[in-house]
């Protein structure tokens, strides 16, 4: 009796090819290349998110309200905190909107949302969150900016939310790349703080161009050309502080009486006198030709003024440095002076 055909005998007679029968089970385990406690010692990266800029009006209460209501994991109604550590609860919204800098504008942004986010590998709870947030906000609360965030739950992953006022009534707040990146680089190292290996590296300048091929260095600047140091100091601060025109607190330097009234009157234009005194300062003491220069054609350079050229600036005759004077501004440079002798720099 012949064998009734199956269909891998059909398939061996009209196709050509190699056939394997069909097993079902389970698959082998595949080994992973990374083992899980390197993988766990490599560095997050740093997540910081501006969700949307909120306008005057009704839009503030329900962001607020937006917070305290839907996190998932958690329980119903979250608590906010402002910038002085003061819990919230939804009868508070109006009250603490009420305390908050209106813009200049009715319809103008009043509030920017902000996300900051961890991996679940962080584990990261609601309450180490709350505190890492506060100790991230600290530097606007600082300048009397006003905030409120709180900590929610997505996917089971932990993040942090801020509604954070974009002026103080003084100064404004800027968020452009250059903005968020420093947030990053905020966010990292406020992480040290709390065990957290984190890196910011999204935003990094890289050499290598879109092709693949090496990218052409940048060139430096006239500024950073006329007056390097002077401008790596001003790299150095925005790497430090937060670029969101907000400066440093000015340095203020021992100089003699008659350099200081001649400062004192060109600075009066600006509109932060004491940055603006530490800038033209800094920068004579290194190339004080460059200063002069700048002080009469682009006095922009030091800061804001109320007119593009002021009507008094410093010159060679009216500004003069002793070498002790120049030794205790620029201390990288020694300045080899005898002993009850001093001379007026002039270049």
């Amino acid at each position: 009796m012949a064998r009734s055909k199956s269909p891998y005998d059909f398939l061996k007679e009209h196709i050509r090819g190699i056939y394997f029968p069909l097993h079902y089970g389970k698959p082998e385990p595949v080994q992973m290349s990374l083992s899980r406690s390197a993988f766990q010692n490599r560095p997050f990266e740093a997540v910081v998110k501006i969700v949307s800029h909120i306008q005057a009006g009704r839009g503030p209460l329900r962001a607020m309200t937006y917070l305290a209501e839907n996190s998932a994991g958690l329980e119903e109604v979250r608590p906010l905190y402002d910038e002085e550590g003061t819990l919230l609860r939804p009868e508070d919204f109006e009250r603490k909107l009420s305390e908050m800098p209106k813009p200049d504008r009715k319809d103008g942004r009043q509030m920017a949302h902000i996300v900051v986010s961890f991996p679940k590998a962080a584990r990261m709870t609601a309450e180490k969150t709350e505190r890492f947030m506060e100790k991230y906000l600290e530097p606007f609360a600082e300048r009397g900016f006003k905030y409120v965030y709180c900590s929610h739950v997505h996917q089971s992953a932990v993040h942090g939310h801020v509604l954070l006022c974009e002026t103080n009534g003084r100064e404004r707040l800027r968020f452009g790349k250059k903005e968020l990146m420093m947030m990053r680089q905020h966010q990292v190292e406020v992480g040290k703080a709390f065990g957290l290996n984190m890196r910011a590296s999204y935003c990094n300048e890289r050499e290598i161009d879109i092709i693949g091929t090496k990218a052409k260095p940048k060139r430096k600047t006239l500024l950073e050309r006329q007056v390097p140091e002077w401008s790596k100091r001003r790299k150095t601060e925005a790497s430090r502080h937060w670029p969101f025109g907000i400066t440093p607190e000015p340095k203020r330097y021992d100089i003699n009486e008659t350099a200081q009234r001649t400062l004192d009157e060109w600075a009066r234009h600006f509109t932060e006198p004491e940055r603006a005194k530490q800038l033209f300062i800094e920068m004579f003491a290194e190339n004080s030709r460059t200063a002069f220069w700048y002080a009469k054609n682009n006095a922009r350079v030091f800061g804001e003024t109320a007119t593009p050229r002021p009507p008094s600036f410093p010159t060679s005759k009216t500004f003069k440095l002793t070498a002790a004077e120049i030794a205790r501004i620029r201390p990288e440079k020694s300045i080899t002076i005898r002993q009850g002798q001093e001379r007026s720099i002039e270049r």
